[in-house]
């Protein structure tokens, strides 16, 4: 069961997500706040009880990039996702680069929030659709280039799309050894330790397109 923190400057809004949260039995809101300065002292002093924190953007006093910054610098165990209405491409940009493990965009539907929690959660990337184009558009042309073999590309593919190996193997009729031998040298040729990195390269490289349907 994810503990999740909310942030918005909107106490509707924070009754409004908590209710669809929670609509999913595994996931649990522990704490809700308006302010970011006031979730900021409470993620310092309680980490290790909090999976995910949500927050959205442009907020009075001070932004929800603020946050981002503490979780990425402070506590990079802590998983994090932006939930906004912004989708110009150098908001969703910039946040991927502090490290954020999704960004969802407020018109979307609230299936989406939940599928997005869970995929985050089960260590993922998730940009909604209505946001995802705007940043493969706007990212994969300013993407370092790696040179990866056709192979590697494929294994890419399947791991950011949350393939097992045995999938992978038996997509691809390789081994599973042979699998494990290319994420190997796919994570040391890229220097990355996660698959939410990992997929992150896949979306800015243009390896992995998302299914704008």
């Amino acid at each position: 069961m994810p503990n999740i923190v909310l942030i918005d400057d909107h106490c509707m809004v924070l009754d409004s997500l908590s209710i669809i949260i929670e609509s999913d039995k595994r996931n649990k809101v522990i704490e809700k706040f308006s302010d970011c300065q006031s979730a900021i002292e409470y993620i310092n002093s309680n980490s290790g009880q909090i999976d995910l924190v949500i927050t959205d953007l442009r907020m009075p006093e001070e932004s929800g990039i603020a946050v981002l910054e503490v979780v990425q610098k402070k506590h990079p165990r802590l998983k994090s996702m932006v939930l906004t209405q912004f989708s110009g491409d150098h908001y969703i940009i910039n946040c991927v680069k502090l490290g954020i493990n999704g960004y969802v965009l407020k018109n979307c539907e609230a299936q989406v929030l939940l599928e997005a929690i869970d995929q985050i959660v089960q260590g993922g990337f998730y940009l909604c659709n209505k946001s995802n184009l705007i940043f493969v558009e706007s990212s994969r042309k300013q993407a370092t280039k790696q040179h990866l073999t056709d192979r590697e590309k494929n294994i890419v593919k399947l791991i950011s799309k949350g393939k097992a190996s045995d999938e992978i193997a038996l997509s691809l009729n390789i081994s599973k050894h042979t699998v494990a031998y290319h994420r190997k040298n796919i994570f040391d040729k890229l220097k990355m330790d996660s698959v939410a990195e990992l997929t992150r390269y896949a979306i800015q490289s243009g390896i992995l397109y998302f299914d704008p349907s």
